[in-house]
């Protein structure tokens, strides 16, 4: 396969392994137990995507708060928070049930302060609202 076809991972020694990197255009699924790496691995790809190769990134998160993510991040080195605030970066707290928890405001509510989400009172609760900044 061409170079050209592959999107390499920049994680050391995966690009070894998969001959270059991810084939272009697939669609990919990390599956294991917990503890198996499976939220490093995405977030390592994600990171050295937007710093080596500048190509923004966007995280999907079902369980795991983005406070927490960018929290663990920072062991690593990784600036989670500071690619937010360069638009480079976007996460997205939501459940597969589908209501939406990503804060509207995320430079005024702010991930790192903890965040709670709670139902809003005007709505059933599948609508959430922040719980500092009040935006849905």
């Amino acid at each position: 396969m061409a170079e050209s076809d592959l999107i390499r991972t920049g994680i050391t020694g995966l690009d070894d392994i998969l001959w270059g990197g991810f084939p272009r255009n697939n669609v990919l699924l990390v599956e294991g137990v917990a503890g198996t790496g499976k939220t490093l691995l995405g977030l390592e790809f994600v990171y050295r995507g937007i710093t080596e190769h500048h190509e923004p990134g966007i995280i999907v998160t079902f369980e795991v708060s983005p406070w927490k993510l960018i929290r663990d991040a920072v062991a690593f080195g990784w600036d989670l928070e500071g690619l937010q605030e360069q638009n480079q970066l976007k996460i997205i707290f939501t459940s597969p049930q589908g209501s939406a928890r990503s804060c509207a405001r995320p430079t005024v509510c702010s991930w790192k302060s903890r965040t709670r989400w709670t139902p809003s009172a005007s709505s059933s609760t599948a609508s959430r609202s922040c719980a500092r900044c009040r935006t849905r």
